[in-house]
C-alpha cells in the first residue's frame, strides 16, 4: 500500500484592519464584499504560518494590505 505524501503547504488567514476600506483599489477589487464580515487576506505557503506572517510584517513578498 502506498503512503500519502505529507502536506507541503499551509493555508493561512490574516484579518485586515478596517482602514483598508479607505483604499479605492481595495474596494474596487472587492465589489461584492459583505459589510457584516471582516476584511481578510488568505494565502498559501510552504512555510509555517508564523514564519510567513513574520515575512509579511517584514515586507518580504508581502501583500500591500497586510
Amino acid at each position: 500500500m502506498k503512503r500519502k505524501k505529507a502536506a507541503r503547504h499551509n493555508v493561512y488567514v490574516i484579518e485586515l484592519d478596517g482602514a483598508v476600506l479607505n483604499h479605492a483599489r481595495f474596494r474596487n477589487a472587492n465589489p461584492n464584499r459583505d459589510m457584516l464580515k471582516p476584511c481578510v487576506y488568505v494565502g498559501c505557503t510552504g512555510l509555517s504560518p508564523e514564519k510567513r506572517f513574520a515575512r509579511h510584517k517584514a515586507g518580504i513578498r508581502a501583500n500591500t494590505y497586510v
